[in-house]
């Protein structure tokens, strides 16, 4: 709307500003709102825009053979799980095996176990304890007794200890210092 018009109806100027006035206060509304309306179809037109910068990354991308390539992966790493669970059970046994051997009096576990075959040639329970080993290493004493510790009765002493191969033992004397510690409060 133009001044000249409203001149022309024959309105006198204080009239005229106060219409133009209010006419530029709607045209700045509408202003903001075509504004407001450019910047969400800018943001629009950006998103689209990213979104076929996504899409296209994956152009030529064949998704069966990803599953399958995903499938491939669980796969082996089920597995490489498996494998490696079956190793540490077997070391346990072995370990559970030697200790058991060493205890039974056996001087070199690891070749009475290479001798009998191996690992998997001994019985193990549940809990994955060797059994039987009685009954494995009765004929290796009879036919390599060299394979087994020597045991010897433990001797009397005149001091009142008793000596079991290398090892002394003296259990008065453990009781005589205990007997001394307690009266001097040292505990």
């Amino acid at each position: 709307m133009k001044t000249d018009f409203l001149k022309e109806l024959g309105l006198e100027q204080e009239v005229i500003s106060k219409i133009m006035a209010e006419n530029g206060k709607d045209i700045e509304a509408e202003k903001a709102k075509t504004t407001a309306k450019v910047g969400e179809l800018n943001t629009a037109n950006q998103t689209i825009k990213d979104l076929k910068e996504s899409v296209s990354k994956f152009d030529g991308v064949d998704v069966v053979k990803l599953k399958k390539d995903v499938s491939d992966w669980e796969t082996k790493y089920n597995t490489d799980i498996a494998t490696e669970r079956a190793k540490a059970e077997n070391l346990q046994k072995e370990y559970g095996l030697k200790d058991a051997l060493k205890a039974s009096g056996v001087v070199d576990p690891e070749y009475l176990i290479f001798k009998h075959g191996g690992v998997e040639k001994f019985a193990f329970g549940a809990d994955g304890k060797p059994i039987g080993l009685d009954d494995i290493t009765k004929p290796y004493k009879e036919s390599n007794p060299h394979l087994f510790a020597v045991e010897t009765p433990p001797v009397q002493t005149r001091t009142g200890m008793r000596q079991t191969g290398a090892e002394m033992v003296n259990d008065k004397k453990d009781e005589a210092n205990a007997a001394f510690r307690s009266l001097f409060g040292k505990e």
